[in-house]
């Protein structure tokens, strides 16, 4: 009988210290912070235990931040809330003893939700979902950066006007560095009037630029470091690819853009281009990679990637250095039947692309699948895994000479190195002895200027003949200062710049100089001076166009290459 008393004892109090340990209350303080404000009262803490049984509770913040509360133990997950500022949920938290959790602060939102009317120069931060509404226009200014917090989504139903300039570019950029916002998407039936016009749009994960069933222009901008994954074709808005910019039912014209160092298990990792009549001119499509080419399955299209019945045109472009596992430069595919795109590339320069020799489809431009192809008077040289890979068996095969008399295939292809300035540095433009010269037709030249607005057509291998060069830069043109070709130019004095290569000095050898402007290779305004003698030692080592105005209102067009 005693014993059983023992028992019976010994029982009751392990009930009645498992019962404390599970109703334990506990003590838990700390501050949170409101960015940027004196008072950091009326913040939401709320405590939602989720072990060992739901239980919920909250608390708000003293004027200094501060606040304490009592908990029955447990795991618990911790979110911090105000209205105006972006929510904070902590790591879920084992809370089984009194406990000060670090600081926190809250951030302010920013922008967020839609937008309308002008939005003036300045940075802001984008704490939550923008978007323009269907009746709404959004302007822009020049000078303005936007800053996304991850996740961020900008969404255009109505119309977009993001117009920067030379000296004051736009940015759509990441706030915190190592995150990804969702990019800017413009949606079924947004405005065709949208521009994006000497802007910057970097640090994506769901592609840079989105277009679905409308027709922004996007021109002088730069669309990098951006990502995107896609294991599927398809019509769909969400389906596809493009890391870079993707083009459904579009015909936007992409003119006087780089599309650079954008990555993805991707179709198209620069610009995908599906149904449509889409238009690429003067650009640079370089360096968009799919890290995984050589494994993982097919994607199509390193630098560009055409399907459906899209109908495509790349004119006067340089298509260099891009990756993927079939047509790492260009690759255009239909469906046997069903689709056909047609894909028309005149002027160009497609180099050092690289496919996989798994798939053996070309590293330069490749098709299948009932594709209508043509490639005229284009520079094709030196793509891993093949320069073609097409129907067209002629293609790439020398049967004549062109009018520099080098020889080509039966449409003007040249397959020669195209002697670049100075490709690590990315510059495309041409060398003295470059092929490229005077090498293109003139007939397909829609633009009035070249990728730094010097003249389109120049003579540049001073044979009396005006004859577009291949590629976006124009060798030995000068500046077009109203945008507008014409052939009646007046023989400028030459203009020397002194020393070039130079470290931290150049000199101008005319005296009457109204103003010297000094670029960098992606066109945008890096230094202005009205001086002969001018410090360039803050300049990144690189290639650089100066563009000198006389007193009599002539312009120079000279290459700096600062090293």
């Amino acid at each position: 009988m005693k014993n059983a008393t023992s028992r019976l004892f010994i029982l009751a109090i392990v009930l009645f210290l498992f019962k404390f340990s599970v109703s334990q209350t506990i003590e838990i303080q700390g501050y949170s912070f409101l960015e940027n404000q004196e008072f950091s009262n009326d913040i939401k803490v709320k405590f939602e235990r989720i072990a060992p049984a739901y239980l919920i509770d909250s608390v708000y913040t003293d004027s200094s931040g501060y606040y304490i509360i009592e908990l029955d133990a447990g795991i618990y997950k911790v979110e911090y809330s105000k209205t105006g500022y972006i929510e904070l949920e902590l790591p879920d938290m084992s809370l089984y003893q009194n406990t000060t959790i670090p600081n926190q602060t809250l951030e302010t939102i920013g922008l967020s939700g839609s937008l309308s009317g002008v939005l003036t120069a300045g940075i802001y931060k984008i704490g939550g979902d923008i978007f323009i509404e269907a009746a709404n226009l959004l302007i822009i200014e020049p000078g303005t950066i936007l800053e996304f917090k991850e996740n961020i989504m900008f969404q255009i139903y109505g119309e977009l006007i993001a117009e920067g300039t030379n000296e004051d570019s736009i940015k759509f950029t990441n706030y915190n560095n190592g995150e990804f916002w969702k990019g800017i998407d413009f949606k079924e039936n947004a405005s065709n009037n949208s521009i994006i016009n000497y802007c910057i749009v970097e640090h994506s994960n769901d592609r840079g630029i989105s277009v679905f069933k409308c027709s922004p222009t996007i021109s002088n901008s730069i669309i990098q470091y951006n990502t995107h994954q896609s294991s599927t074709n398809g019509q769909g808005e969400e389906e596809g690819g493009g890391a870079g910019i993707c083009l459904k039912y579009s015909n936007s014209v992409v003119k006087n853009v780089i599309v650079r160092h954008n990555t993805g298990v991707t179709l198209g990792c620069g610009i995908y281009c599906s149904d449509g009549n889409p238009y690429i001119s003067n650009s640079i499509i370089i360096n968009n990679v799919n890290p995984s080419f050589n494994y993982g399955g097919t994607r199509p299209g390193g630098g560009i990637y055409c399907t459906y019945n899209a109908k495509l045109t790349i004119e006067n472009s340089v298509i260099c250095y891009n990756v993927n596992s079939i047509g790492g430069g260009i690759c255009a595919s239909g469906f046997t039947g069903i689709f056909t795109p047609e894909l028309n590339v005149v002027n160009c320069i497609i180099s050092e692309n690289t496919a996989s020799v798994e798939y053996g489809y070309g590293g330069g431009v490749a098709t299948f699948n009932d594709t209508d192809l043509s490639v005229t008077n284009s520079l094709i040289w030196n793509n891993e895994g093949g320069n073609f890979s097409c129907d067209d068996t002629w293609l790439g095969v020398n049967v004549t000479i062109n009018n520099n008399m080098d020889s080509c295939d039966a449409y003007v292809n040249l397959i020669k190195n195209p002697l670049f300035v100075s490709p690590s540095l990315e510059d495309f433009s041409l060398d003295m002895e470059s092929p490229c010269i005077d090498a293109g037709d003139n007939s397909f030249v829609t633009s009035e200027f070249d990728f730094i607005h010097n003249f389109r057509t120049w003579d540049g291998n001073n044979d009396n003949d005006t004859i577009v060069d291949m590629g976006a830069y124009e060798y030995g043109s000068q500046f077009n200062p109203v945008g507008i070709i014409t052939n009646e130019i007046e023989v400028l004095k030459k203009v020397i710049v002194f020393p070039n290569p130079a470290f931290n000095y150049i000199n101008i050898n005319i005296d009457n100089i109204s103003k010297i402007e000094i670029y960098d290779n992606s066109g945008r305004l890096v230094l202005l001076s009205k001086q002969i003698h001018i410090d360039i030692s803050r300049l990144k080592p690189g290639l650089y166009f100066a563009k000198i105005l006389d007193m009599e209102q002539n312009y120079h067009s000279e290459k700096i290459l600062k090293y």
